[in-house]
């Protein structure tokens, strides 16, 4: 099937229909079929795979059964699953496989470290099997947002697993207590900020409550950054350009509530405890990928629920995504890789991993059909929890990420820490855009 390239920067923005590009099919590689009246994914391929995770002991038991449901439905290949629970341990051991040409043949991967990954070779482009197996992985199907990510120079580098964006947590009985309206999440960032400020409380001189938490995510602020007329990267994702009076502006609010008692400064709540599972903030900004840690933190304390992210002084949410994703390395035995991929990425399997146990949102639009039905019906806090869907489909942002996003997130994390604890936000920002067009440099 023949498709145009796919465009990258945020303006580029894929209708439901609009497919990936390239039409060269790879020599001696058969399609990708499906069992009759089952849902395995059969390949000719043959082989051993190898194929690396980050995930809850309970999520790599259900990827286990979704790969055996493969390995009986394709009986000349054979799979080998390593699941690393631990976040740091396994980007880690990614990174260091990645220099040292030992990656598995399949990896999760997080989307905003595709480019990165691809840019230096560590994983392979997929455009062409993709394309010889457009009904398999029907791309139309993903989410555009995702499919950006998930793409480098107009080509697909990986298939998806779950996909993720942030609304408003709230603490419904606070809200009651106080006698305060609950919100509808029709408010810009202002109004969020004033009802915010109205639950800021003090103790015998010290305070102890507070009306709102945020965190310094890398790709969470970028929505923010947007949504207020800021961005982060030009448009051709080449460089930096997060120094904006917008984005100055933006920084400068969120930081004002650090000092003004909205948010909690760092340090001000007990370490290790979480704050709004504790009753000591009303509202925190948190991901779809969330619900299920939020019900065990709040348990039976109070009730809450969730409502649309606020909208920026442009009149738009601008909500980022990210997700995971399964990547293919350089040394993969490729038609037995794409396979795997294929069928831990097909609707079936979405619908066991994510949709079913409501964990994030699937990285299909389908199975988000079947995610939205289980998550209203199961009687489970929060009610509202298909805001999440509904702000993919109506608000979510379609940022691509650069090739230096690794050395990005690293001066983030640095100058943002230093914004958090009052450092002066056109300096940091400066500072901050200087360092990351320095690394931007070495991929021109």
């Amino acid at each position: 099937m023949n498709a145009s390239k796919l465009p990258h920067g945020v303006g580029a923005i894929m209708s439901r229909r609009t497919l990936l590009g390239g039409a060269t099919a790879i020599a001696g590689l058969g399609a990708l079929s499906l069992l009759p009246g089952c849902s395995s994914t059969t390949s000719k391929a043959k082989g051993n795979l190898d194929i690396w995770t980050n995930h809850s002991d309970e999520e790599a038991a259900a990827i286990q059964g979704i790969i055996d449901e493969f390995t009986q439905a394709n009986t000349d290949i054979r799979v080998n699953l390593l699941n690393v629970g631990d976040a740091t341990q396994y980007y880690t051991k990614i990174n260091t496989s990645a220099v040292g040409r030992s990656l598995p043949d399949v990896f999760y991967v997080r989307t905003f470290d595709v480019a990165s990954l691809a840019a230096k070779g560590f994983q392979v482009s997929i455009q062409d099997l993709a394309d010889q197996n457009a009904e398999a992985v029907d791309v139309p199907d993903l989410w555009p947002a995702q499919v950006e990510q998930m793409s480098l120079d107009g080509e697909i580098f990986a298939l998806p697993y779950d996909f993720s964006n942030n609304a408003i947590y709230i603490n419904k009985t606070m809200f009651e207590e106080e006698g305060i309206p609950l919100p509808t999440g029709e408010w810009d960032w202002t109004e969020f900020w004033d009802t915010a400020a109205q639950f800021a409380r003090t103790t015998n001189g010290t305070q102890d409550r507070w009306g709102a938490s945020y965190y310094f995510s890398s790709w969470v602020w970028i929505g923010f950054l947007a949504s207020n007329g800021g961005r982060m990267f030009s448009d051709d994702l080449a460089s930096c350009v997060v120094n904006s009076p917008e984005n100055i502006e933006t920084f400068e609010l969120f930081q004002a509530q650090l000092q003004n008692g909205a948010a909690p400064a760092p340090g001000a709540t007990p370490e290790g405890v979480d704050s709004f599972g504790a009753g000591l903030v009303a509202m925190t900004v948190n991901g779809s990928f969330a619900v299920p840690y939020i019900r065990g933190v709040v348990a039976d304390k109070f009730e809450f629920d969730v409502v649309r992210m606020p909208t920026g002084s442009t009149g738009r949410r601008d909500v980022a995504t990210a997700g995971g994703a399964w990547a293919m390395s350089s040394s993969a035995n490729q038609e037995a890789a794409f396979a795997l991929m294929t069928h831990l990425s097909s609707e079936q399997a979405l619908n066991t991993l994510i949709a079913e146990p409501t964990r994030s949102i699937p990285g299909r639009q389908s199975s988000a059909e079947e995610w939205t039905s289980v998550a209203t019906s199961s009687g489970l806090p929060p009610a509202n929890i298909e805001v999440f869907a509904e702000q993919m489909n109506t608000d979510a942002l379609n940022q691509a990420y650069p090739k230096f996003w690794t050395e990005f997130e690293t001066a983030w994390n640095n100058r943002t820490a230093g914004i958090a604890n009052g450092d002066s936000v056109p300096e940091a920002l400066a500072a901050l855009e200087e360092e990351v067009n320095q690394a931007a440099a070495r991929y021109a």
